[in-house]
């Protein structure tokens, strides 16, 4: 299900927005915040140019600790096109529902050295 704009974090927006000024795009149309059933924040933004391009960013935590190893990540998670408005809407609209349910399709990963006092237990990207 995706979230209210009241409902996303402040940190997460202000991420968002510094990925998406890395990045070339056309004018943004939409973004739709949601929150995968483990609490991990995701954006699909939709931009246009000469088609829909639809960008999946998802938050990460403990961004500030170095990197021991990783699978598959890039700073823009993943990038489709399409030819029409209703066909990105569409595209983001399902990937939202499953994503909302934990039915994700990325196989990705990043470990960091999280320091046992802060927290126990997996970090998922």
């Amino acid at each position: 299900m995706s979230l209210l704009n009241s409902q996303v974090p402040s940190r997460f927006r202000f991420y968002v927005d510094n990925e998406l000024k890395k990045e070339r795009m056309g004018n943004e149309i939409e973004r739709v915040y949601g929150r995968t059933n483990h609490g991990q924040l995701f954006c699909f933004i939709t931009s246009e140019k000469s088609r829909y391009a639809v960008r999946l960013i998802i938050y990460e935590e403990y961004q500030h600790l170095r990197i021991q190893r990783e699978r598959g990540v890039h700073r823009l998670r993943k990038k489709e096109y399409f030819t029409t408005r209703e066909d990105a809407s569409n595209f983001v609209k399902e990937k939202v529902r499953k994503y909302s349910n934990g039915e994700l399709d990325i196989y990705a990963f990043r470990v960091r050295l999280v320091p046992m006092e802060r927290h126990v237990g997996w970090i998922w990207l």
